[in-house]
């Protein structure tokens, strides 16, 4: 490609993708470490595997000379023209494209030699327009800054589609996304968690891929100084820097990874023997998509978790409150539940019938004073959890908004989290009392 030379991990990537054979690769990068330069080496290998080919619609059994585009696409398309078409347009001054005789324009790139061949920018606001044609390679520039709806302008919604574009060239057919993220949640954080065989995934801050950005040059220190947050997010690709986590060290989360966890069991209907009382603990969604559980007992200045359970729909879009109101009945007659807590959960009939078992009912919002009380336990050690390792995943959602209020992180769910949180306020605040009134009911 002429004189360029790319950074040494921009040609690692490069190769481990197309010896790979994968179709997808993913990668969260840091802000000014090359990935627009970096997504126009995969334009360049692709047009160059069609270019060398008589009629490359042909050999993908597509109708012969047909068109076919690759596409650098970002959130608008004059961003694409000047962010990943500018570095394809660069890539193009390289001899064997010089070849074709490449006619560079605004928004797309033709071929007078091979006039079946486009290379072009688009705009995500404007997919469904590129929908239905033959897509050789599409590049996702910086996809977590695309409006995220659900409508046909969102970041998934576009993912979705565009991809399967390329299906008509098989696993030849690329699709790359190559993002800064936001947060942990955000659409390029969560395509790198997916565990596919054909999809290669990266993650590198601004410093491992740029040699010129190296960490202690007093450019990348100065940022540093100036505002730690959004550094670590920009450049160190950590959306949720440890700074900013209500949880920063989640070690201190105490589990014993050889306590039963009786909530599990009871979900299958097994029960355990047990002569403890108990608080039975609920965080319900206001989606109806999950539902936390927590089951806890006080033993003397200790609180055992004895019992955690995230509850998600199983092939349907909300829970079924039907099968919920089972459990907790199930649990209420199985174990000597003294005190059902929960938020404000509109299932009055399953309230209904958990007080008729002769449970005491309490309505719980949670405020930061709740969870520092949570915190503070695990470190005197005075809080115990079953075994229950998907929690901590929960727990890296929390986040510190102020001194006064905590927050979560976008898309976070921490269901389980307040479930356990509202039932350990319950065990110190009355089942350390030993005094269980029936039926009893506190709004707080």
């Amino acid at each position: 490609m002429g004189d360029f030379q790319p950074y040494p991990l921009q040609r690692e990537m490069f190769v481990g993708f197309y010896n790979g054979g994968f179709k997808e690769f993913h990668a969260a990068g840091g802000m000014g470490s090359g990935k627009s330069t970096l997504g126009s080496l995969f334009i360049a290998r692709d047009a160059f595997d069609v270019l060398v080919r008589e009629d490359p619609a042909r050999d993908y059994n597509l109708a012969s000379h047909s068109l076919i585009t690759l596409y650098a696409v970002a959130k608008s398309i004059d961003q694409a023209a000047d962010t990943v078409f500018a570095e394809v347009c660069n890539r193009m001054q390289a001899p064997f494209f010089q070849e074709f005789q490449p006619r560079i324009r605004e928004y797309d790139i033709n071929f007078r030699k091979h006039p079946d061949i486009e290379i072009a920018a688009g705009g995500a606001v404007s997919a469904g327009s590129l929908m239905g044609r033959n897509v050789k390679c599409i590049i996702m520039d910086e996809i977590t800054s695309w409006d995220e709806t659900q409508s046909q302008r969102g970041a998934w919604q576009v993912y979705s589609r565009l991809r399967k574009s390329t299906n008509r060239f098989g696993f030849d057919g690329h699709v790359i996304v190559i993002s800064m993220a936001w947060h942990i949640n955000d659409i390029i954080m969560t395509l790198l968690k997916t565990k596919d065989p054909r999809t290669y995934t990266r993650q590198f801050t601004t410093w491992e891929m740029n040699p010129t950005k190296p960490f202690d040059s007093p450019e990348m220190q100065a940022e540093l100084n100036r505002d730690a947050l959004t550094f670590w997010r920009d450049y160190g690709v950590q959306p949720h820097s440890s700074i900013e986590s209500y949880y920063p060290d989640r070690t201190i989360v105490r589990m014993d990874s050889d306590r039963q966890n009786l909530l599990e069991l009871a979900r299958i209907g097994r029960f355990i023997k047990s002569d403890h009382s108990y608080v039975l603990s609920a965080d319900p969604s206001v989606t109806n998509d999950n539902f936390g559980l927590a089951l806890l007992h006080a033993e003397g200045e200790t609180v055992i978790c004895d019992g955690l359970l995230t509850i998600r729909p199983q092939g349907a879009i909300e829970i079924n409150p039907i099968e919920i109101r089972q459990l907790l009945l199930n649990l209420c007659r199985n174990y000597n539940i003294a005190y059902f807590v929960t938020d404000q959960w509109y299932y009055n009939e399953a309230i209904m019938d958990i007080k008729n078992l002769g449970v005491g009912v309490l309505f719980k919002p949670l405020r930061k004073e709740e969870h520092d009380a949570v915190k503070n336990a695990f470190f005197e050690r005075k809080l115990a959890l079953c075994n229950f390792p998907e929690i901590l995943e929960e727990f890296s959602q929390l986040l510190v908004l102020d001194s006064r209020r905590i927050g979560i992180v976008r898309k976070g769910k921490i269901d389980t989290v307040d479930a356990l949180t509202r039932g350990y306020w319950c065990a110190t605040q009355h089942l350390a009392s030993r005094v269980y009134p029936l039926a009893a009911i506190e709004v707080i």
